[in-house]
């Protein structure tokens, strides 16, 4: 089919929506202590809040398939109202129990906003400058980082650890009426043509590189948040910030993540997705081991943190850009599935990392197990991914 241009105005709005989407995922990483203090609880089991939202994001494949059906804004509009709705049941209780189906909205808000808005970048934009249009989109996580961390730390100290999820929930709802009103719809088929038959999601897994993918999805989030989700504890316990300077110093990492985001704007599509990965992944796992040496002073920790989000971000936007391109003919399914995986790690990481650290009081064992992971995905990567 023809493809339309995707405009100015329609890529601000998906950044715009997306940056509100991940401020609900990110500020919970560096203000996990806070959290565990407001509630009442250990860093371990705060950590199931992370878990619970990055957990319900396996339920992503159960929407996936409606933005294929359906249309891909429809269903970024669902996405924003989940997100603005998650929001304000954090707002509405301090019981933990009932926080964890707060949280886990999140992650089914952004299962369903996240593989529509792809499918949307997908239909309407050729394979060669896909990466471009996926790295600019993906801006949102920095943004989300660069302005949602220090924002949300200076509204914890001011009107309690809640506080944050109230600006969100409000910007959600514009963030919902700009996608129905500003972005035109997306069909992967004209509407003369029936709609293609989506490839079952069995036979789409059995695909080779299809798993490979996913699965470095998987292990790349899990690499990540394994490390991560001990951020602000770390910082606490060895610099003894506090909840504001915590946010204001985290701006370095947001930088990071803008430069890795705009490196994939200008340099995925030249280098080609497989590659960008494989080197992402290398560099990835480098910096990782880098943290141990560097994590004795403020200024060299916070370098290797920005390091290790810089090449994170750089392989994740690229391998984005080639999954869009793996199974054209159930897009929406697909990237559902990664987000399913990438949902994975996120459940897995919480819990696994949280626990490492209350028992060792320090960061090796986390950096340890990442490392192994980006370097076994490395080795997937290599073997699974041939031509992309």
């Amino acid at each position: 089919m023809p493809r339309d241009p995707l405009s100015p105005r329609a890529i601000l709005t998906i950044l715009y929506s997306r940056t509100i989407n991940n401020m609900s995922y990110r500020i919970i990483y560096p203000f996990l202590p806070v959290l565990a203090r407001g509630l009442g609880v250990t860093i371990e089991t705060a950590g199931q809040l992370a878990a619970a939202q990055g957990g319900a994001g396996m339920l992503a494949p159960l929407f996936g398939h409606l933005s294929d059906r359906h249309g891909r804004r429809r269903i970024m509009v669902l996405g924003q109202w989940v997100l603005c709705v998650a929001s304000l049941a954090v707002l509405l209780t301090d019981q933990f129990y009932l926080l964890l189906f707060a949280f886990a909205g999140f992650g089914i808000g952004k299962g369903i906003y996240d593989p529509a808005m792809q499918g949307y970048v997908g239909d309407l934009v050729p394979y060669a400058q896909r990466g471009r249009i996926v790295g600019i989109t993906e801006l949102a996580w920095s943004f989300a980082w660069l302005i949602g961390v220090p924002l949300a730390g200076v509204l914890i100290d001011r009107a309690g650890w809640q506080s944050p999820w109230a600006l969100i929930a409000a910007l959600s709802v514009v963030g919902a009426v700009l996608t129905q009103r500003m972005l035109p719809d997306a069909r992967t088929a004209p509407p003369a043509a029936p709609p293609p038959r989506p490839a079952p999601w069995v036979a789409l897994l059995r695909q080779p590189r299809v798993a490979a993918a996913l699965f470095v999805s998987l292990g790349l989030l899990f690499a990540l948040e394994n490390v991560l989700i001990v951020y602000g504890a770390f910082l606490e316990d060895s610099y003894g910030l506090a909840t504001t300077a915590i946010g204001m110093v985290s701006v370095a990492i947001g930088l990071a993540e803008l430069l890795a985001e705009g490196g994939t704007v200008f340099i995925t599509d030249r280098l080609g997705k497989q590659r960008s990965v494989l080197w992402g992944l290398l560099l990835f796992a480098i910096s990782l081991l880098l943290l141990l040496p560097l994590a004795g002073r403020l200024w060299s920790a916070l370098l290797a943190f920005s390091a290790v989000i810089l090449f994170f971000e750089f392989a994740l936007v690229s391998l984005i850009a080639a999954l869009t391109e793996l199974a054209p003919q159930a897009r929406g399914r697909l990237m559902s599935f990664n987000i399913a995986a990438m949902g994975t790690g996120r459940l897995l990481a919480p819990l696994i990392g949280t626990t490492l650290y209350a028992r060792t009081g320090a960061l090796t064992a986390n950096v340890l197990l990442s490392a192994a992971v980006s370097l076994l995905c490395v080795l997937v990567i290599g073997r699974g991914l041939r031509g992309m």
